[in-house]
């Protein structure tokens, strides 16, 4: 109190100027600290987006690959051709994804998944001729586990499972979680409605698996719907009636299943009438995802533009 006592009035004044500026400068930094953190989630948000859907792009075409192979290692060499055409598709998925961004995936810290995923691949499509049928499901079955926890770990370590936009979130969910979700579980039904019709008979088992994916893929499409109706409007207007396609085109296949397999008298579904049948699934679930994959990356975008634009603007 004394020392101010002392003071000349500029100088008291400019004491109280410094005292308040204090404050508004820690604001500053403050805000600008957080607007940079919106900035690179925005940044890392749009990299893992685009990772994991290369890596959903594979994981199709390696679930229609284990329908594939499991027909032609059980006589059905009619499949060859599809097979080979198949193999062709991962292999250019692998090549995608090595040739996308390598920073994302150490940045995220999945390179070490990648190359464990890519090597099961080279060594089942190797040793493929020397499996028993059972085998090569159970290796495609490992190797779709492990490309599901890569894309899962791809989605919380970019931050895409905590998106600050409720509308955005929705679309991400239904790109990361609900699509891959009817995708894997559509494969699964086809898979066994394959082996029955190879075998020319429906086990209990395989009777009670075909039920269960089924009503799998059934909440995955609900699910869909359900966060459809949180997404922007013209999201809805795009993706809507991709997601009724997809669905129709499972219930149009699980009713065939339905009448010539499960309720059949006597079996006479080929693998062939089931073969086009899942492509036109994973066609059109694949379809649906890449709408939902671009309807994020164009929110995610304008958020990114947004929150740029405005911490340059206040910076």
């Amino acid at each position: 109190m004394q020392l101010l006592n002392q003071l000349k009035l500029w100088q008291k004044l400019a004491l109280l100027v410094a005292a308040m500026a204090v404050p508004t400068a820690l604001l500053g930094v403050f805000y600008l600290s957080a607007a940079n953190g919106e900035v690179a989630q925005a940044r890392y948000e749009l990299a893992g987006a685009g990772y994991a859907h290369q890596v959903g792009a594979m994981l199709a075409e390696v679930a229609n690959h284990r329908s594939l192979l499991f027909a032609v290692l059980t006589g059905d060499t009619s499949r060859r051709d599809q097979l080979v055409s198949s193999e062709g598709a991962i292999d250019k998925a692998i090549a995608a994804i090595d040739a996308g961004d390598s920073a994302t995936a150490q940045r995220l810290g999945v390179a070490g998944q990648w190359q464990v995923i890519k090597s099961a691949w080279q060594q089942l499509q190797s040793d493929e001729s020397k499996l028993s049928a059972d085998d090569a499901v159970s290796r495609h079955d490992a190797l779709i586990a492990a490309i599901v926890k890569l894309g899962n770990l791809v989605v919380a370590r970019s931050a895409l499972n905590v998106d600050p936009s409720p509308q955005t979130a929705a679309l991400i969910q239904i790109a990361t979680r609900d699509v891959p979700g009817a995708l894997i579980a559509s494969g699964n039904v086809q898979w066994y409605a394959t082996r029955a019709s190879i075998k020319g008979y429906l086990g209990g088992d395989d009777q009670m698996a075909l039920h269960l994916y089924h009503d799998e893929v059934a909440g995955d499409f609900a699910a869909a719907a359900r966060d459809l109706n949180g997404a922007p409007e013209a999201a809805r207007a795009q993706i809507g009636p991709a997601l009724q396609a997809a669905q129709g085109a499972f219930d149009s296949s699980y009713g065939i299943i339905e009448s010539r397999i499960i309720n059949a008298q006597k079996m006479t579904i080929t693998t062939a009438e089931l073969f086009a049948d899942s492509r036109a699934i994973s066609s059109s679930l694949q379809h649906l995802s890449d709408l939902g994959y671009s309807r994020m990356d164009a929110a995610v975008r304008q958020r990114l533009a947004q929150v740029t634009t405005w911490r340059n603007l206040t910076a």
